[in-house]
């Protein structure tokens, strides 16, 4: 899996995918971030509503890429589409 998004027209974005950081060695997997896309992925099979995962992630007050503790189900909505 590529760790860089690509716009609709194929356009590389420069900023890392949820799930992934910068080390002085290349670009790895964020430990802390794949055990919250598993939760959200999990979530997502249970049959939960986007709505319905990013409250839930909010109420655990867990950190966003932005670094932030308010998600959005749009912000859900692409971590499911970037690791289904």
């Amino acid at each position: 899996m590529n760790p860089f998004p690509t716009t609709k027209t194929g356009k590389r974005v420069t900023h890392l995918q949820f799930g992934y950081q910068k080390t002085p060695s290349g670009v790895t997997s964020h430990a802390g971030e794949q055990q919250v896309i598993q939760r959200i992925l999990s979530y997502r099979a249970n049959g939960h509503s986007l709505k319905k995962i990013a409250a839930q992630m909010t109420a655990l007050k867990v950190l966003a890429k932005s670094g932030r503790t308010k998600w959005h189900p749009m912000n859900v909505k692409r971590i499911i589409d970037s690791n289904s």
